[in-house]
């Protein structure tokens, strides 16, 4: 058996503008500085947690932090 050829004209893939997705994650990461300063001061650095961070920001925990990688510092 084999496969026909494609008879019609495939398009070439669109180019990826990831200029929204760059700013998105950017806010996020601003969200998460600003909530945990912010808990920081309340709670200070010791009483505060990633789960009390991530609720702040409305962000899930792995958002924050995967093991061995801490994602908010990246840029």
């Amino acid at each position: 058996m084999s496969i026909p050829p494609n008879s019609r004209h495939v398009k070439p893939p669109r180019r990826y503008d990831s200029t929204r997705r760059r700013a998105q994650a950017a806010q996020t990461r601003q969200d998460i500085l600003k909530a945990a300063l912010q808990l920081f001061l309340e709670g200070g650095y010791a009483g505060t947690t990633i789960n009390d961070v991530a609720a702040a920001a409305g962000v899930a925990v792995e958002t924050i932090s995967r093991p061995r990688r801490v994602l908010w510092f990246e840029r």
